[in-house]
């Protein structure tokens, strides 16, 4: 009977482990241990993760020479999701932090 119940317990951290881990791909990130550990719990932590790409992309922008930021600035202004205010307004920050 005891052996049951451990299988039992084995398997449902298994599952939630592996539903866990399904979740957490849609993030590019881990989720097994989470699920597997504090079983509905890590789901929902995970869940509630944030997708890795938002992090690349906030640091790629990083990364960019002044020239390919304004390029971006421009293309943002030319769709309209910025104002020409804004685009001044980060144009001037971009030019100012390469002097």
């Amino acid at each position: 009977m005891e052996l049951v119940i451990i299988s039992a317990i084995i398997y449902g951290a298994i599952i939630t482990g592996a539903i866990a881990e399904a979740i957490g791909r849609t993030k590019n990130r881990s989720g097994f241990w989470w699920g597997f550990f504090l079983s509905w719990l890590g789901i929902i932590v995970v869940a509630c993760m944030q997708t890795n790409n938002d992090n690349n992309i906030n640091k790629s922008y990083a990364n960019k020479s002044k020239y390919e930021k304004l390029e971006q600035l421009q293309k943002l202004k030319e769709i309209k999701a910025i104002t020409e205010q804004e685009f001044e307004k980060e144009k001037e920050k971009v030019l100012n932090r390469w002097e």
